[in-house]
């Protein structure tokens, strides 16, 4: 099983790309309204995903089904990013632009984020299962 580790980052689609961007690269990609993010996984330096973790950790520690466990770290991801929402993608993409254009930088952690999309829910679902020590794969 491979755990998302301090550093990680998921820079969306990259069409036409042959490699993966430098993270210093990646500071430097546009953003604004209609460019995509870069989702940066750091504890070391995102108090407020290292606060969902500890909180995911404390939860699943309670819940002895393994499905039940899951379930329940799905759920608060999912609330932690919207909830369900026929709104969600407009949000996101409002928050998103929010976010990058007070960092100047395409750069989000992952922990800044109270909405998302599939991909943002994805990734806050996967960490938190590996901090749970619930198996888990993207």
């Amino acid at each position: 099983e491979e755990r998302v580790e301090d550093g990680f980052v998921d820079p969306g689609r990259l069409a036409g790309a042959s490699r993966l961007p430098s993270v210093a690269e990646l500071a430097h990609r546009p953003f604004g309204p209609g460019e995509r993010e870069v989702l940066l996984v750091d504890v070391r330096i995102d108090g407020r995903l290292r606060a969902r973790i500890e909180h995911a950790k404390q939860q699943a520690r309670v819940i002895t089904d393994s499905r039940d466990r899951i379930k329940a770290l799905a759920g608060y991801a999912s609330d932690e990013l919207g909830g369900v929402s026929a709104l969600i993608g407009a949000d996101a993409d409002t928050h998103l632009a929010a976010l990058m254009s007070e960092a100047q930088s395409a750069i989000v952690p992952l922990g800044e984020l109270d909405y998302g999309v599939c991909r943002h829910r994805a990734l806050l679902f996967k960490v938190l299962c590996d901090a749970a020590g619930v198996e888990c794969r993207l």
